[in-house]
């Protein structure tokens, strides 16, 4: 869970789909009146272990930590620049 901007987001790392390890995780916004929380974004990971909001200057990121791509554990972890 992090907020920027003032809608509160959150970023859900989907490790593996019972098949494979190489699914997609999401990030969600709380958007509308109701404040329910919508798809913003899809990723595609290699068997995401974890998300990791910080900020610097201003600056809001997510770090993604990966773990396992179906073939090996030497898989990138991922730092993104948050625009919303």
């Amino acid at each position: 869970h992090f907020v920027v901007n003032n809608p509160h987001s959150l970023a859900v790392a989907n490790h593996y789909d019972g098949v494979v390890y190489s699914v997609p995780s999401t990030i969600y916004a709380q958007s509308g009146q109701e404040g329910r929380f919508e798809v913003l974004q899809e990723i595609d990971t290699p068997g995401a272990s974890d998300w990791e909001h910080f900020e610097v200057d201003g600056t809001h990121y997510l770090a993604l930590a990966n773990h396992y791509d179906d073939l090996t554990f030497d898989v990138q972890s991922t730092v993104y620049t948050l625009c919303l």
